[in-house]
């Protein structure tokens, strides 16, 4: 009888592994196995934010957000107005998919340079 159980429940867990390979995969350090739901675990996204522009870049996605009038728009490209001086850049590790949620303590935290006519701006070219 005990043969018979294990023996069924073996074949229970090859199922799962064969309807499921990520089963097997390695995890990330730091967060749950690809199996095991993530309770309280977020995943961090590092962002460039360039405070002399109000833009923030997704490395991982290659998204920019920036302001446009008083909303926040999202694109796999700048405007042409914003391309070029978009200034110095910080890296910023957050753990939301909306990183202008924290524009307010970042323009604090990232006072941009005042500089005349940009002049003092580097220039990065996208």
């Amino acid at each position: 009888m005990f043969l018979q159980e294990a023996a069924s429940a073996l074949s229970g867990v090859k199922d799962q592994i064969l309807a499921n390979p990520n089963l097997l995969k390695k995890h990330k350090k730091g967060g749950p196995p690809a199996h095991v739901a993530a309770h309280g675990y977020r995943a961090k996204r590092q962002y460039r934010y360039y405070p002399s522009s109000s833009v923030y870049y997704d490395t991982g996605r290659g998204l920019y957000f920036y302001l446009k009038g008083d909303n926040w728009e999202v694109g796999a490209s700048l405007p042409s107005s914003l391309r070029v001086g978009l200034g110095d850049s910080v890296s910023i590790e957050l753990d939301t998919d909306k990183p202008y949620n924290h524009y307010k303590e970042h323009i604090k935290k990232y006072p941009p340079k005042k500089s005349i006519n940009n002049k003092n701006q580097k220039s990065k070219r996208i």
